[in-house]
């Protein structure tokens, strides 16, 4: 079981890199809005703060779960935390509650995008990348038909 968690780890971690890897890297800080500084930046509240500098910048996924609630309280329409939330639902292969948060993502990402196009649009993409990877996950229609189905040790198969 801690191999398996071990791959979706891997695997997550994988898939977020290319997206939000060049935006952490190019903030000055992580403070506030992750991806903004100076008058650019969009208000996020310190809970999701907390919770996005666990996971990304100090890679405390267990302290990051722990602040979750908290955010999602505070950040119910929120789509940073949203997407937070569907991360931790992936990691711990809670394939409904993943699901959920990845639907719950695209909705504020729409809601948001009259209001702020940019973050809107982003956050749309964001959200149909994780829908597809619910499709693609155990709860999904599995993986990618001609794709290996699991990687073992570096190896396609079994």
């Amino acid at each position: 079981m801690q191999t398996r968690q071990l791959r979706l780890w891997q695997r997550f971690a994988l898939y977020l890199s290319g997206a939000i890897a060049p935006w952490v890297l190019s903030t000055a800080a992580l403070a506030g809005d992750p991806f903004r500084t100076g008058s650019q930046a969009r208000p996020i509240s310190d809970q999701t703060e907390a919770v996005f500098v666990a996971l990304f910048r100090d890679g405390n996924y267990v302290k990051g779960k722990e602040l979750l609630p908290a955010a999602l309280e505070r950040d119910r329409q929120e789509p940073l935390a949203l997407t937070l939330a569907a991360a931790i639902a992936y990691l711990n292969e809670d394939w409904t509650g993943y699901k959920r948060y990845a639907q719950e993502t695209l909705r504020a990402a729409q809601a948001l995008t009259s209001r702020d196009p940019l973050r809107g649009h982003l956050y749309q993409a964001v959200g149909h990348f994780l829908m597809a990877g619910y499709e693609i996950s155990d709860a999904g229609s599995g993986p990618v038909a001609g794709g290996p189905r699991r990687s073992v040790a570096g190896t396609a198969g079994s």
